[in-house]
């Protein structure tokens, strides 16, 4: 994938490299999360009684709505994520985040346990940790609680020119994030931010010695940018067509790579939202 411009920024051991992939404007769709707020884009639960994983989507604007899963999905018993981001045509009347397993990245074989499972466990585990009074294992609260003091002052700029994100810790990319228009990408910014900052091992760094007596090698541009290529050479060799059923419009690609997951939603051949995590 060609990257038109670069930028470093360095916390501590963690990089977020900044970037550009478009010559235009993009596709012009929009976050879902203000739609929500709005009322505009409904989320109700299904009829299915017992099953909690599935949710209909109301589009009552007339535009292309985006819903990932930095969105908070509100109007249902329990607000919660979507597994896999999602684009919500305009007035389309029903539309259902993930309910069933996906499959696994490289052997094709379904998941013994269901990624939504999955994610509501990991929830759960993060509640029973943190001693949190989270009695509905609310997925925007829990978030809320994990919100770090130590980060404050600690500024990190959004470039207007970029419609992407890769993020490095310990020198190494730990995921990536490419939306299809520079408005998504500022809208989704600060998320994609504060969960690298949420990843950070902030009492190794920000105890009572300075950033500068820390044992840690800051990232270089030239390093950075050159992983940063390497790493999306990669993704576009191992981005295949799904086979699953989509929830929404467009065409999902998956990454076959087994320590690289992740996938690619497209609309008529326009990117709307990459998305690649490392594992390696």
């Amino acid at each position: 994938m060609k990257t038109l411009t670069k930028n470093l920024q360095n916390i501590g051991n963690i990089g977020l490299v900044q970037f550009g992939t478009l010559e235009d404007d993009g596709f012009g769709f929009k976050p879902a999360g203000p739609a929500i707020e709005k009322g505009a884009l409904i989320i109700k639960e299904s009829q299915e009684e017992g099953v909690v994983s599935k949710l209909l989507a109301f589009n009552k604007t007339s535009d292309f709505l985006l819903l990932t899963d930095m969105d908070i999905l509100r109007g249902a018993k329990q607000n919660r994520v979507v597994n896999t981001s999602v684009l919500i045509a305009p007035d389309f009347k029903m539309r259902s985040a993930k309910a069933t397993s996906l499959k696994k990245r490289a052997s094709g074989i379904f998941d013994g346990e269901g990624v939504q499972s999955k994610m509501w466990n990991m929830i759960s585990n993060k509640v029973r940790e943190s001693r949190s009074d989270n009695t509905t294992e609310d997925y925007e609260q829990l978030l809320s609680e994990e919100e770090k003091p130590a980060f404050a002052g600690r500024k990190l700029v959004m470039d207007k020119s970029s419609n992407a994100l890769a993020v490095f810790i310990d020198r190494q990319i730990a995921f990536c994030d490419i939306l299809g228009n520079r408005n998504a990408y500022a809208f989704y910014f600060p998320k994609l931010k504060d969960g690298a900052l949420r990843s950070f091992p902030v009492n190794d760094y920000f105890g009572e010695n300075s950033e500068k007596e820390m044992k840690f090698e800051p990232l270089k541009e030239a390093e950075a940018f050159y992983k940063l290529d390497e790493f999306l050479d990669e993704v576009g060799k191992n981005l295949k067509i799904s086979g699953e059923r989509l929830f929404g419009a467009g065409k999902l690609k998956r990454l076959m790579d087994e320590n690289t997951p992740g996938f690619e939603l497209s609309y008529q051949d326009r990117l709307i939202h990459l998305a690649a995590f490392s594992e390696a």
